[in-house]
């Protein structure tokens, strides 16, 4: 399943037909005294901006998305901000493959407020990590002559564990696993110079997937 799919399979629950296996990679790196080790007593919290495109994707998106954090994700979405998922089946109407900010940011909002779907399914919490691919200057027919827009193509890796009542396992847990590529359309953000916004995203077919 792709990206869209597996976040609209949440909202229509009849859809999850696969237990998906969760993968976890942990990075860690140490220093010693003579490196500079940082004193504990250091409690400056260093920011993560939208100040470059890879920032944008790679740090600022995964860290307030997996925070469940509405307002910073909808700060980096430009208003005119559209989703393009895969057709589910060749003759799906066209105007069903899109949606503008106010249906992601509902999609989003009930996943971030662990608002139950029809199955009792509620999301518990969010891992995502974006590793950022070319970047290229866009031929979008959309963009405005004034404006510069850039395509950049990503690797999304989320994990998204749910409480689920009815797991026969009795663990009142599903773990989905999504896996695929993105392309983002990105631009200067105008009420913010200096940073960065998401205009576009398209969904890409699915990298890979295990199911237990």
């Amino acid at each position: 399943m792709s990206f869209a799919d597996h976040r609209n399979a949440f909202l229509a629950p009849l859809a999850f037909l696969l237990v998906l296996s969760v993968g976890a990679a942990f990075f860690g790196c140490s220093a010693s005294p003579d490196e500079g080790t940082p004193d504990p007593g250091d409690t400056t919290t260093v920011e993560i901006g939208r100040g470059t495109i890879d920032s944008l994707l790679s740090q600022f998106f995964p860290e307030h998305y997996s925070n469940q954090d509405s307002s910073d994700y909808e700060e980096m979405l430009d208003d005119r901000y559209s989703f393009q998922k895969l057709p589910d089946d060749p003759d799906e109407p066209i105007e069903d493959l899109f949606w503008d900010k106010t249906e992601e940011m509902r999609i989003a909002g009930r996943m971030f407020r662990g608002t139950p779907n029809d199955a009792g399914q509620s999301v518990e919490s969010i891992t995502l990590n974006i590793n950022v691919g070319s970047t290229t200057p866009s031929f979008d027919t959309d963009q405005p002559d004034d404006e510069d827009w850039f395509d950049v193509v990503a690797i999304i890796d989320m994990t998204v564990v749910l409480n689920d009542p009815n797991q026969s396992d009795g663990t009142g847990i599903l773990n989905l696993l999504i896996d695929s590529e993105q392309k983002f359309i990105v631009t200067e953000d105008k009420d913010s110079p200096g940073d960065w916004v998401v205009v576009k995203q398209e969904d890409q077919e699915t990298i890979g997937k295990n199911g237990r």
